[in-house]
């Protein structure tokens, strides 16, 4: 009995130590090891799920949409995501104060998007769908390959767009680029969310300053001259700040 209490427990500060290590790389930006700190949020280990979930937020909230695509495409592929979790069953919502912020916290349920179980990544997309910055996430799973996710993700970004600010539609763009190449889509659906989108932007295009534009990603700008310029009806839709 000793001695198993006492395996148990050098197995659990291993564990700890090797987590603290991929937590420590990922903060200084080696992303390497983002699917590994991921694994903290399934522990009951409050520190872990605090200092991964700060990491995590590091890395997201400085990549491009370019970056957050491309990681949309290959977080599945190059993780087991720990098979022995039921990650069917983790309610990451029971552990929201656990996170130093609720911004790690969306950064947490953004990056959950990309996950492997799909029930996992249906919570995380309705959880997040009241944060700021949700949309672009909520578009890329448009093309998720489970409907029911689908389906969710169009809900949760029809809401989403009832009340989000211009520049997360900007960003979103770029998000239904992608979709609309995808193979796995609702053709109807991404219409519909397009169509929403188009209208907002037709709205607001004419208060655009140029500034105010180039001040965004470089691909997300070519996503908004694509839908500005791109056989919609042509007008002064930028206006030059003095």
């Amino acid at each position: 009995m000793f001695w198993e209490k006492y395996e148990k427990e050098r197995l659990k500060r291993a564990y700890r130590a090797r987590m603290s290590q991929a937590i420590s790389g990922l903060e200084a930006m080696d992303i390497s090891g983002l699917s590994q700190v991921y694994f903290a949020v399934a522990t009951e280990d409050r520190e872990l799920i605090r200092s991964g979930g700060r990491a995590i937020g590091m890395v997201m909230e400085h990549m491009t949409m370019k970056q957050v695509i491309r990681l949309s495409e290959h977080f599945r592929q190059y993780t087991s995501m720990e098979w022995s979790i039921d990650w069917k069953e983790l309610d990451i919502r029971e552990k929201k104060d656990w996170f130093r912020s609720d911004r790690d916290y969306f950064w947490v349920l953004a990056l959950g998007s990309f996950h492997p179980n799909g029930y996992y990544r249906q919570a995380c997309l309705e959880e997040m769908a009241g944060y700021p910055g949700a949309l672009p996430f909520l578009v890329l799973r448009l093309n998720d390959w489970v409907g029911e996710v689908r389906l969710a993700a169009a809900r949760a970004a029809s809401k989403r767009l009832e009340t989000c600010p211009l520049d997360e539609v900007f960003a979103a763009m770029m998000a239904l680029d992608k979709v609309k190449r995808s193979g796995r889509k609702d053709d109807r659906t991404v219409e519909h969310i397009g169509e929403i989108m188009g209208e907002w932007l037709d709205q607001e295009a004419g208060s655009l300053s140029v500034p105010f534009v180039l001040a965004m990603d470089y691909e997300v700008r070519k996503s908004i001259y694509r839908f500005l310029f791109g056989g919609r009806r042509r007008r002064n839709l930028l206006e030059v700040s003095p």
